[in-house]
């Protein structure tokens, strides 16, 4: 439709005189309204007409009022006026039409606004105009500003014109509406440095604000200091939650006793987050709790005569925890130093005790550690209060240190934790010499002599990974010995493929090297699941396809080894194939033998394991492996044989050889986990079992929880677990399922009656779930919370045990991405002790991302499903806390961010306006991209209709197929209209 201008002129001129009619203006439009094929379509039309003929619209006083009216009607495009104005320029100096112009748009566009709906659909892009309007005021401001001269006198256009951009400033910075989209698009398209130089030019020019009672001074002023106080930074909210710190109490011991390997990364994680999440008054207090639990379990550990506990506790003390302390060091030095002054002054009984076990100021050596990590320039900048500090330690310490060492003068013998002390000291010393030059047999030689006592100070060094590659490295040479000491020391860590992670290893995957690493993760690594090792060849070729294609007829293969085994004479030893070679071939072989049940079989894997005690003596681990699962699914008749020939084998004539010794560890390790009762030495944690009960009763499932539960409990009493209470803790937790463990915990909880023991019981769960992080973390968001999330025990999710839960979410998560140099910031890297000696250090990766997926499928299913009806629950509150705290960390570990949703975001705000105002979204979310400006304009518009969050939704059915029902009277045809919910109830449970 077009309108002749002059028509349209008449016609409007005709409804402004029967504006006294009882037909209102709007009445007198309805036929051109009729005409439209919407009412967009006319306001466009009638806009476009205005600007188009804007000369003759402003020719008349009479028709600028209609044309007025009629856009506190809603009749007027605010796009195409603001796009008009901006093309025109101010000229002050010269009364000219544009100026005209320019005060009949800013009236319009001022009547337009001030009666105008946003909706969220329209949001982003009148965002983007207002942005623009803004600015061109700011410019037209000063323009109209710069022209004043202080001795003369304002001309009345000049008045009005200001008084109207003020206005309409005014206009903007108090409708909520427009503000918040106008900081929306500041902040989406980075636009503060251009906004902090408009301030800066409006500043110059707000001495010339006129006076006089017609010039509103009040206004101008309000104005400028506005717009001088725009907010440009890209938050808008902040959000203060204070976390319990007690968590260093069960977590330390748990971790030290159990996954020393792994705790750096994980307590510095905690620190992190506390310093840049949390909200406390003193947060000196969060390094205190660290140290108190650190040293009160040193002492603890001296108290159960059990070296193994002692050496780990004293590697901790001495070699990681100033590590983990160096890393905060440079960022948070006032407040660490805060916090050992008040140690030193408030732990006078711990230091004593352990300055007496160690004949030395040990606070001072462990301050000396510390400052050695340390980097120059910030010792050099706090060199003054270094020196204070050291003065103060020295001078409160020295004297009970001069009284140790008057006493025992004359005592030649020392404690057992000096002992430990000075030679962890060594062999530090030494164990560079071990990685610098991994090609010297002595200093191989040197690690094998002292393993025991290498192994808790590599893992406190976090060099657990470097001997791993170091170790690989030496299987090209020395491949029973190379191999015998790998699967000791994972077994010692107790570490599994998942948890172990993945290697860059520069080797060939030909290399002996690289098999044997993969070895490591399909089979030994793997050995808790008995994979590939149940007799089944498909496994075994699945293992051997990607690393050797030798073998182009198998059967013609494992016939001529076969042959081998059979005719093996120890007077005539032949050595026909590599290590490797004869390695590959038994995992052929057993995976293609039928049932031990058969005499043959037994007979083949007492030949086998006879001629490779001759040929090659380390793959006899992998028949062990094959030997501690087969015995697992034998029957009664079978087991005394399989026990008998694992207790036999690798015996030689030199039972003193090193890895005759390592076998032998193995197979006990091996027979400890899997065939004994490992639970045998807990048992006295709960006082009611009988001292002669069934094995098999006492090592089922039913036994763990009842031991696990009792530790739960004592730890809710007393807020501590000992080194023993730990150690049990570990073990019972492999012999329960995760998932069944977490909900009976939790569910528990929700019947304590305090907020402490409550949240003491959620750090209990958070040690449970880091023993096996990655598994434990995808059955925690997988099963066990889509479970609570449907059962009315959710006081877990509310105030104050919402944060809790949040934080340990956010510690899994996080973890999840520290140990690839390039995911987290530096902050969450610990101190390397390499760094001294300048070696790089070797970080795992993880090979898949099931964990962030699993993150990712519940905030995304919880979207979708959780907010489908208008009930509000436990767990949308949930929801929101853990968005809000994810973003608080999320700031400082930007990995985060992608787990930030807007689509939740803005449901929470819908849902929970009071928890998620506009500005709390609006520093959330990054704006980054369109879906998220257009969550952001729905919150801000509170117009949610794009969400369609009420409406009930049916996704895809578990069915794929419809089902025939077949009756004797009828055959129908069932629909299956089933909604699929992650959330429902799990029947195992």
């Amino acid at each position: 439709m077009v309108l002749d201008a002059n028509i349209l002129r008449e016609k409007l001129i005709e409804a402004w005189k029967l504006r006294s009619n009882e037909t209102s203006f709007s009445a007198s439009l309805a036929p051109l309204i009729a005409e439209c094929r919407s009412e967009e379509e006319f306001r466009t039309l009638f806009t476009t007409q205005i600007l188009t003929h804007i000369d003759s619209a402003i020719s008349s006083n009479l028709l600028q009022s209609y044309f007025k009216f009629h856009a506190r009607s809603g009749y007027i495009n605010e796009s195409l006026v603001i796009e008009h104005l901006l093309s025109l320029t101010p000229l002050s100096s010269l009364i000219t039409t544009d100026d005209i112009q320019i005060k009949f748009l800013l009236e319009l566009l001022f009547e337009t606004l001030k009666a105008m709906h946003v909706t969220a659909e329209q949001a982003p892009r009148l965002g983007k105009q207002l942005n623009l309007l803004a600015k061109w005021l700011c410019s037209t401001l000063c323009i109209y500003l710069n022209q004043l001269n202080i001795n003369e006198q304002m001309n009345v256009t000049e008045k009005e014109m200001i008084i109207l951009i003020s206005n309409l400033f005014l206009l903007l910075f108090t409708n909520t509406t427009y503000y918040c989209l106008w900081l929306m698009i500041i902040k989406a398209q980075k636009e503060q440095k251009e906004w902090k130089q408009l301030q800066e030019r409006l500043e110059l020019v707000s001495k010339r604000i006129p006076t006089g009672e017609n010039f509103r001074p009040d206004v101008y002023e309000q104005i400028l200091f506005k717009i001088a106080h725009l907010h440009l930074s890209e938050e808008f909210h902040q959000e203060d939650v204070e976390f319990n710190i007690s968590i260093f109490n069960p977590i330390v011991s748990m971790l030290v006793i159990n996954q020393l390997h792994k705790s750096s990364s994980i307590i510095l994680s905690i620190l992190r987050f506390y310093e840049h999440v949390s909200t406390t008054s003193n947060p000196s207090l969060i390094y205190l709790r660290l140290l108190q639990a650190s040293f009160g379990g040193y002492l603890a550990s001296v108290l159960t005569n059990n070296s193994e506990y002692q050496q780990r506790w004293s590697a901790y003390i001495n070699f990681q925890l100033p590590r983990i302390l160096a890393s905060c060091f440079e960022t948070q030095f006032d407040i660490i130093k805060q916090c050992f002054e008040t140690f030193l002054l408030h732990n006078e009984y711990l230091l004593n005790r352990m300055d007496e076990l160690c004949f030395e100021n040990v606070f001072e050596k462990f301050f000396q550690t510390i400052l050695n990590y340390t980097k120059n320039d910030i010792k050099e900048k706090n060199e003054n209060k270094i020196n204070q500090l050291n003065f103060y330690i020295q001078q409160i310490r020295l004297p009970y240190i001069q009284q140790i060492q008057r006493y025992y003068q004359n005592h030649q013998i020392h404690s057992y934790s000096f002992q430990i002390l000075q030679l962890q000291r060594t062999l530090e010393k030494s164990l560079y010499k071990i990685f610098s030059t991994p090609n010297d047999n002595d200093n191989l030689q040197n690690l094998v002599n002292n393993l025991t006592d290498y192994i808790p100070l590599i893992c406190a060094l976090d060099q657990y990974y470097s001997l791993i590659n170091l170790l690989l490295s030496y299987t090209q040479t020395q491949y029973d010995l190379a191999l015998y000491l790998l699967c000791y020391i994972t077994s010692i860590t107790d570490d599994t493929s998942e948890d172990f992670g993945h290697i860059d290893i520069n080797y060939d995957k030909s290399s002996s090297s690289f098999i044997i690493y993969m070895w490591l993760k399909k089979y030994w690594l793997s050995r808790h699941l008995g994979h590939a090792l149940f007799s089944s060849s498909l496994y075994s070729i699945d293992f051997l396809s990607p690393i050797n294609n030798s073998f182009d007829d198998i059967s013609v293969e494992k016939d001529e080894f076969l042959l081998d085994i059979k005719n093996f004479n120890h007077d005539n030893i032949q050595i026909k194939y590599s290590n490797i070679d004869y390695l590959i071939k038994t995992i052929y072989l057993l995976g293609e033998l039928q049932s031990l049940s058969l005499d043959e079989t037994k007979q083949i894997v007492l030949q086998l394991i006879n001629y490779l005690t001759h040929v090659s003596y380390g793959s006899l681990v992998h028949v062990l492996l094959w030997l501690i699962a087969n015995y697992q699914i034998a029957n009664d008749n079978e087991k005394p044989w399989i026990q008998n020939v694992i207790h036999t084998m690798g015996a030689t004539g030199n039972s003193n050889s090193t890895i005759v010794s390592l076998l032998d560890a193995i197979k006990r390790q091996l027979w400890s986990d899997y065939i004994d009762n490992p639970l045998v030495s807990h048992y006295s944690i709960v006082p009611n079992f009988s001292s002669i009960v069934n094995n098999l009763f006492l090592s089922s499932s039913q036994t763990s929880t009842s031991i696990i539960q009792t530790l739960f409990d004592t730890y809710i009493i007393n807020e501590f677990l000992n080194c023993e209470q730990s150690r049990a803790l570990y073990i019972c937790s492999k012999y329960v399922p995760i998932d069944f463990l977490i909900v009976r915990l939790l569910i528990n909880i929700n019947t304590s009656n305090g907020v402490y023991e409550t949240s003491r019981a959620l750090y209990f769960i958070l040690g449970l779930i880091l023993f096996r992080r990655r598994s434990s973390t995808r059955c925690l968001l997988k099963q066990v919370l889509p479970y609570l999330f449907n059962i009315k025990s959710n006081e877990f999710m509310l105030e104050p045990n919402v944060y809790t839960i949040c934080f340990i979410m956010n510690i899994i998560l996080a973890l999840e991405f520290n140990q690839n140099n390039d995911q987290l910031e530096d902050l969450f890297h610990v101190k390397s002790w390499k760094d001294i000696y300048s070696i790089d250090d070797i970080i795992p990766k993880y090979e898949d991302t099931t964990v962030a997926d699993a993150y990712h499928s519940l905030l995304n299913y919880s979207s979708e499903e959780l907010f489908s009806s208008e009930t509000l629950r436990p767990v949308n509150y949930f929801l929101g806390w853990f968005q809000t705290i994810l973003w608080m960390f999320s700031r400082t570990a930007k990995s985060l961010k992608p787990f930030v949703k807007p689509k939740l975001v803005a449901q929470l705000s819908e849902y929970l306006p009071l928890q998620f105002p506009i500005e709390k979204v609006l520093s959330i979310l990054e704006l980054s991209n369109n879906i998220e400006i257009e969550y952001a304009a729905m919150v801000i518009t509170r117009d949610y209709t794009c969400l369609k969050t009420l409406n009930s939704r049916t996704s895809k059915t578990l069915i794929h197929n419809q089902q025939l029902t077949i009756s004797d009277n009828s055959l129908t045809t069932m629909s299956m209209n089933l909604t699929k919910n992650i959330f429902s109830i799990p029947k195992n449970l």
